[in-house]
């Protein structure tokens, strides 16, 4: 499903991230089946802040080609959402690429609100 959306990785890379994903304590992974085969994946994460109380993040939502459209992507959010109010987040925030314009109105029909303006330092590894 990481290809799908424009992120081809190969099987021990895709395991050693969710390793790592489950391990963390700060994040809460969500799997989606039908039949018995995995149709949908989302990651949030509980970010502590100083100026604030907590932030929830939708770290990742992927949902299969032939699943989208049928509420896979909606539960999962709604898991996501309410795994972050428990937690005691104040907000939860998505980032969606700009040429994802059918994500962008799925987000605003859960009622997330556009606020543009994002930074991003990309980190070589040393």
């Amino acid at each position: 499903m990481l290809g799908q959306l424009g992120y081809p990785a190969d099987v021990d890379t895709v395991r050693s991230r969710l390793v790592r994903l489950i391990e963390d304590e700060a994040a809460f992974p969500y799997v989606a089946y039908e039949n018995g085969a995995v149709v949908g994946f989302a990651a949030g994460y509980a970010m502590p802040l100083i100026q604030r109380e907590p932030a929830g993040r939708l770290a990742a939502l992927i949902v299969a080609d032939g699943s989208r459209g049928m509420g896979v992507g909606r539960a999962l959010v709604d898991a996501v959402t309410e795994e972050a109010r428990r937690r005691g987040c104040e907000r939860l925030e998505v980032t969606s690429a700009e040429h994802r314009r059918d994500a962008h109105a799925f987000y605003e029909r859960l009622g997330f609100e556009e606020k543009p303006r994002r930074y991003i330092k990309t980190l070589h590894q040393v």
